[in-house]
């Protein structure tokens, strides 16, 4: 329903930085396919950028140095941790203590 919406001459006169993943998705595909213009498919604000205590390593040196250079970033390795535990937002557990890491052995 939002992209017929879209004025895409607008977008494409004013190039930002547009970041996220799952349901922006589209949209970055969008603004690729319509403008020309390179989007970022990576952390969004609530599961990467305000993590307790502090956003991942790997996902804050990983995205400043997409984001911060006209450079290509180079070959993308893997975190050596991750975690898929759910602290919840609404009822404060997730600033009580940092989700628990599970090691990565890396692509296979």
């Amino acid at each position: 329903h939002l992209l017929p919406l879209l004025d895409w001459e607008l977008i494409r006169s004013n190039p930002k930085i547009f970041l996220g993943f799952s349901d922006v998705t589209v949209l970055n595909n969008a603004i690729y396919q319509e403008t020309g213009l390179v989007t970022f498919n990576g952390p969004t604000l609530m599961t990467d950028w305000a993590e307790f205590p502090g956003m991942p390593d790997y996902a804050r040196r990983s995205a400043l140095g997409v984001l911060s250079s006209t450079e290509a970033y180079g070959r993308v390795l893997p975190s050596t941790t991750w975690t898929e535990e759910f602290l919840d937002w609404e009822s404060g557990e997730d600033e009580l203590r940092p989700r628990s890491q599970t090691v990565n052995d890396g692509w296979a």
